[in-house]
């Protein structure tokens, strides 16, 4: 008997669903199935392959996921296991921030990426079904994930990285995909350097300002103060490596510059 699909449901903003939204939604919860996979089974290739089965085409759109097992004789079936840490696991990063133990560091950084995608695309909605239990991807699942994971510290420093998706709608904001972690940057600026930042879609940039800095020293947002365009070429100093700026502090102490950034 074939093993029972896991759902994806989205849901595009006013029932529209673009294309690009939504294949970034099924390839990112592919990555996350199998990284559930191999952090169950404790396979690094993992125990099954997953087939799309079904797609209701109504809105919203309603995948079904497959798992098929890699060998014909499987010494154990991992399947219900895996769909059910995958309902499981988000349910709870819906509700707190908390993950189960069979939830990697890798399964997390997928979940982040389908709930930056739910908050980005204009995604009205995204949710998983299984078996009759179902969790919501969405802004709880995001915040609890970024405070699961939590910034440790602020600096002054900067990221290097390209320069994508530009939003305009509640702040000012674009994101970097960092050069040194290859994640996304949230980078809040000002509307008077709107045009600059347009000009620069899709370009390496270097973004200056407070930095905050997750428990891995990687960068997790920044408050700009300053953008330059790099050349793909350039060869970041030690100092643009590191996130420090000569001179960004304009010659005060560390200390008292970020006193002086949170005091306005």
């Amino acid at each position: 008997m074939a093993a029972e699909p896991i759902y994806l449901v989205v849901e595009g903003h006013n029932r529209v669903l673009r294309p690009e939204a939504f294949v970034r939604a099924l390839k990112g919860f592919a990555r996350l199935l199998r990284e559930l996979d191999a952090a169950v089974s404790r396979n690094a290739r993992g125990s099954v392959s997953w087939e799309i089965v079904s797609l209701q085409k109504q809105s919203p759109a309603r995948i079904g996921f497959r798992p098929l097992p890699r060998t014909r004789r499987p010494e154990q079936d991992f399947a219900d296991e895996i769909k059910r840490t995958c309902v499981t696991g988000l349910d709870l990063l819906a509700k707190k921030p908390e993950r189960l133990d069979a939830y990697s560091d890798r399964a997390l950084d997928r979940t982040e990426y389908l709930a930056k995608l739910r908050a980005s695309d204009r995604l009205d909605e995204m949710r998983v079904i299984n078996n009759g239990s179902e969790a919501i991807i969405g802004v709880s699942t995001l915040s609890n994930i970024q405070t699961l994971r939590g910034p440790t510290y602020e600096s002054a420093g900067s990221v290097i990285g390209t320069l994508d998706t530009i939003m305009v709608h509640n702040a000012f904001e674009f994101r970097v995909w960092s050069e040194i972690t290859g994640k996304p940057v949230s980078c809040r600026f000002d509307e008077a350097i709107l045009d600059h930042v347009k000009d620069a879609l899709r370009k390496k940039v270097v973004v200056y300002g407070l930095v905050k800095w997750n428990v891995l020293g990687h960068p997790i947002s920044v408050a700009v103060e300053g953008m330059d365009r790099r050349e793909l070429d350039h060869e970041p100093t030690i100092e643009e490596m590191s996130g420090l700026v000569e001179d960004f502090t304009e010659g005060m102490s560390l200390k008292d510059y970020l006193e002086d950034l949170r005091n306005g």
